[in-house]
C-alpha cells in the first residue's frame, strides 16, 4: 500500500472502518426505529438486541469519527471550501451524540 501525503486523505483501513461503522450504526438505528415506533416487523426489529447492536455500533462510530475529525476538520478549514456544509454536518453530529 502506498502512503499518501495529501493533507486530509485517510488511509484505506481508516476509510473502510469509518464507512462500515457509520453504515452499521445507521442501519441498526433505522431497523429499531421501524420496529419500535412504526411496528413494522416488531417481533424482529423492535427487540432489545437490535437496540444493543445499535449502541455497540454507535460507540464504534464515535471512535471512528474521533480518529478522523482532528485532521479532517483542519484540512477542510484551511482549504476554505464547503465550510457551510462541513460545519452543518459537524453540528448535526454533535446533536446526535
Amino acid at each position: 500500500m502506498r502512503a499518501s501525503h495529501r493533507l486530509g486523505k485517510m488511509p484505506l483501513w481508516q476509510r473502510i472502518f469509518v464507512l462500515l461503522t457509520i453504515f452499521s450504526c445507521s442501519l441498526t438505528g433505522i431497523a429499531y426505529l421501524l420496529g419500535h415506533e412504526f411496528s413494522i416487523y416488531k417481533a424482529l426489529l423492535g427487540q432489545h438486541s437490535v437496540l444493543a447492536w445499535h449502541g455497540i455500533f454507535a460507540v464504534l462510530a464515535t471512535m471512528a469519527l474521533g480518529s478522523v475529525l482532528p485532521v479532517h476538520i483542519k484540512a477542510g478549514f484551511h482549504s476554505k471550501r464547503k465550510r457551510m456544509s462541513g460545519f452543518s454536518q459537524l453540528g448535526l453530529l454533535l446533536i446526535l451524540c
